[in-house]
């Protein structure tokens, strides 16, 4: 993706880099305890428990 750079203005979308963004995929039972705990450990947060939301942590967020 090329950055497009221009002075802002609310009618325009401005499309920048983020070399620093990554994905994981997790996948994992939402009914099992040990999961969702550790998950909430390494994340700060609780996933998503309903499809098409998201929840957000300090530097992540996590899309179902």
């Amino acid at each position: 993706m090329q950055e497009i750079t221009s002075v802002p203005d609310p009618q325009r979308i401005v499309v920048r880099k983020n070399l620093g963004l990554g994905h994981i995929n997790l996948r994992g039972n939402p009914e099992d305890a040990t999961f969702t705990r550790g998950v909430k450990t390494v994340l700060g947060f609780d996933l998503p428990g309903i499809p098409n939301t998201v929840s957000e942590g300090e530097n992540v967020v996590a899309y179902w």
